[in-house]
């Protein structure tokens, strides 16, 4: 299988034994794993490293196709950006429990799929 940035692909599995949702970055990565990359987990966007063959550290996260996930609909969201510390940057659907400091993020896109 060809890999090539921007375009999504699977996992053989996870720990929640469910194949996750791969993006590539990039291709030139140095090393033995020059595929760069996430894996999207429960807690957000991972991420992980593969040959050119796709295999990666452990099994399951070997990239063993393209995704093929089905978009139900599209549509525009708008968040409210804002620092729970220093460093933690946390995103909320409305301002009603957030204070003067937060940010509006309006109109990103957000794709839900089957």
């Amino acid at each position: 299988m060809k890999i090539e940035v921007g375009k999504l692909y699977k996992t053989r599995g996870s720990l929640r034994g469910k194949p996750q949702k791969v993006r590539i970055a990039a291709l030139d990565n140095p090393g033995k794993y020059p595929v760069r990359g996430a894996v999207l987990m429960h807690c957000g966007w991972v991420s992980h490293e593969w040959g050119t063959d796709g295999i990666g550290g452990s099994s399951v996260m070997d990239i063993v196709s393209n995704w093929e996930g089905t978009v139900l609909f599209k549509r525009k969201v708008t968040l409210y950006a804002y620092f729970t510390s220093l460093y933690a940057l946390r995103f909320a659907k409305d301002v009603t429990h957030l204070d003067d400091s937060c940010v509006r993020v309006p109109n990103l896109d957000q794709e839900i799929e089957e």
